[in-house]
């Protein structure tokens, strides 16, 4: 708990700098965001995981780790369209991702529709 409070208070300062140095953050930034929200799922908090999953995804909306991370808490929270929706999206830009395979099965090839905002 420790170790998550320390990486959200960087992450925090990360964002204070990004605007001023968005060069050298950005490489960090959302893969940071995906730690925090690993973390967070991982002690019980699934809730504040998606929300950090979706942090990295508003800097880094290409980001696979932060899109499947994504799509698996949501396909086992129940929300599978949401969570196939997620997997369309990553595969339409940035090809077909091995993680996605259990939430699209054999028919990954439809065209997204936007991701809903929570």
């Amino acid at each position: 708990e420790d170790s998550t409070a320390a990486m959200m208070a960087a992450h925090e300062a990360m964002t204070r700098r990004y605007a001023q140095d968005k060069q050298h953050i950005q490489p960090y930034y959302a893969e940071l965001a995906v730690l925090v929200g690993d973390r967070l799922v991982e002690s019980g908090r699934s809730l504040d995981g998606e929300t950090w999953y979706r942090r990295a995804l508003t800097y880094s909306p290409l980001h696979p780790r932060a899109s499947l991370a994504l799509a698996s808490l949501l396909e086992s929270a129940g929300r599978s369209a949401e969570a196939r929706q997620v997997c369309l999206e990553l595969n339409a830009r940035v090809g077909k991702q091995e993680g996605c395979n259990t939430i699209l099965g054999s028919g990954g090839e439809a065209t997204p529709a936007p991701i809903p905002a929570h």
